[in-house]
């Protein structure tokens, strides 16, 4: 295991890491959801799935060149898979634009999702919450 914020080796049992001295185990669920792995050693961030993790891995590792493979369910469920996975503003304004529109926006958002979904929750996970992969 590697420590959350410089990167060092420690051990699981380890509480504080001996180079910088922060805290390793996560103090609340919210923190356990957002703490990451070293995944150069095959493991996880927490509370994503394989499929978003080689997706992100991709994505990171072409520098945001590549923007996702098309994401079905994204495309098939639209504004509720927005909400599902947080991106409260995405879907509101699909919402939005679906009512003024008529309902032809929210067909329109369906398709941005689909897609550019993965690419989207990329940057809310990666970025919005300054998660480091």
């Amino acid at each position: 295991m590697f420590c959350k914020n410089c990167g060092n080796q420690v051990s699981e049992s380890d509480t504080f890491c001996s180079i910088c001295g922060t805290n390793q185990k996560p103090t609340s669920i919210e923190e356990s959801e957002k703490m990451v792995f070293n995944t150069n050693s095959n493991e996880k961030l927490l509370g994503l799935s394989e499929y978003y993790i080689e997706e992100f891995k991709k994505i990171q590792d072409s520098k945001e060149q590549y923007k996702g493979k098309f994401n079905f369910t994204a495309f098939f469920f639209g504004v509720l898979w927005g909400l599902i996975k947080g991106l409260w503003l995405s879907a509101i304004i699909a919402i939005v634009i679906g009512i003024l529109t008529g309902g032809i926006g929210i067909i329109v958002y369906w398709i941005v999702f689909g897609i550019r979904g993965n690419y989207i929750y990329y940057n809310y996970v990666m970025k919005d919450k300054q998660i480091p992969l």
